[in-house]
């Protein structure tokens, strides 16, 4: 034990080394023994000499028998009072300390540790994403050739019907096919079509470049982010270097968007409280997160016109025996060559296949009207080829 456990440690100015307390007395108390000793021989010396009538002599030995009898009898004194002490003071540290020795590092150290301080947790280890073989054939899809038509990324959807579209994709109110698979095009709403369903596959597909790199990017920051308000809080600044305020355009709805979200930071946060999204719920979000540790969320670049692709895309699917849950078109209808849209959406579009549509000119079957035409608003149609024949008072038609 250190000797400032059982005494005041000395000062170590000028190479001074603190010595062990406890040492000392077992050594005065040793010397003042062989003191003592000694002076006893020299007092009997001392009477031998005074009965042969050496008496200077005998004076002489029995002074210095009696000087080194008093010396030991001081050092075995001290020896003794000073042992009581150290052993008192030894047992007061133990005490204090509560019977543990210190360690290495806490009698090296010269910063106190406070007597409340409560241990901050070990950082969880990150997990390692370990390269899924069906998603790396899918990534294979990726079109090198493809480039940004567009600046940036649409991050939300700001198409109405979102809250109708939700609850029509709903678990309880729609059974997902068995290993379902979602399929859409544009950015994150297409993460709370998967939670939503709780999708075992992700495919994510723009024709813009930067799309991938944005969706990519989510993923990596879900993996290293076990909470979702730990997400927002590092995806923020990434989001923030790219940000521009037109990607915050007026919404067309009655859905929660509204005109809310004047940056990034403000859209982020919403998300945590925003029903529907994949952000609002812990177990929407860990179903993201599950999905991205697993490489089950593939994104590639190409556009919805290149129908071989998604021909393609279909076959594999089928060979590892996944079938298409969902496929979220948006809009994009309006923008590309009619034909070959139908033709894509011929090869991935099959009898369970629920598709989110959002044409702009839309209306109820039997002629009611379900938006106003001057306005030309995006509105979420949820169809699948045979529910449109079987409940047409809740399906929506594209009208030319």
């Amino acid at each position: 034990m250190n000797c400032a456990n059982v005494t005041n440690q000395f000062n170590r100015t000028n190479g001074e080394k603190c010595i062990e307390s406890k040492i000392f007395p077992p050594i005065l108390i040793a010397i003042g023994t062989i003191l003592t000793v000694g002076s006893i021989f020299l007092t009997l010396a001392s009477h031998g000499l005074f009965s042969h009538g050496i008496s200077t002599l005998n004076t002489g030995v029995a002074v210095a028998g009696y000087s080194l009898g008093g010396v030991g009898f001081l050092l075995v004194t001290s020896g003794i009072i000073r042992s009581i002490c150290t052993k008192k003071y030894h047992n007061e540290s133990l005490a204090r300390e509560g019977n543990s020795q210190p360690t290495q590092q806490e009698t090296q150290s010269s910063t106190p540790i406070p007597v409340n301080a409560i241990p901050k947790p070990a950082p969880q280890p990150i997990p390692k994403v370990k390269e899924n073989a069906l998603s790396k054939k899918m990534r294979r899809f990726n079109n090198p050739d493809m480039h940004g038509r567009v600046v940036g990324v649409y991050m939300l959807s700001n198409e109405s019907g979102q809250k109708q579209t939700y609850e029509s994709l709903s678990l309880a109110a729609k059974k997902k096919v068995q290993g379902g698979c979602h399929i859409g095009f544009s950015g994150w709403f297409n993460l709370n079509l998967i939670a939503q369903r709780e999708s075992d596959w992700g495919i994510i597909c723009d024709f813009n470049p930067d799309n991938k790199l944005f969706i990519d990017k989510t993923l990596e920051v879900i993996v290293k982010s076990p909470k979702r308000q730990a997400f927002v809080t590092k995806m923020t600044p990434y989001i923030q270097k790219k940000e521009r305020n037109s990607f915050f355009s007026g919404h067309f709805s009655d859905d929660p968007y509204d005109n809310q979200f004047r940056n990034c930071a403000d859209f982020l946060r919403g998300e945590l409280s925003r029903p529907g999204s994949w952000l609002s719920t812990d177990n929407g979000y860990a179903w993201i997160r599950f999905l991205a540790i697993n490489d089950k969320i593939a994104t590639f670049t190409e556009d919805i016109q290149n129908f071989a692709t998604f021909k393609n895309l279909y076959k594999l699917l089928q060979d590892n025996g996944i079938e298409i849950d969902t496929l979220y078109v948006s809009n994009i209808w309006e923008y590309v060559d009619q034909e070959k849209f139908q033709t894509t959406m011929g090869h991935l579009v099959k009898e369970d296949t629920i598709v989110i549509n959002c044409p702009i000119h839309c209306k109820v079957l039997f002629n009611e009207p379900l938006i106003d035409p001057d306005f030309k608003k995006p509105y979420q149609c949820v169809q699948t080829k045979q529910e449109l024949d079987e409940d047409p008072g809740r399906y929506f038609k594209v009208v030319n």
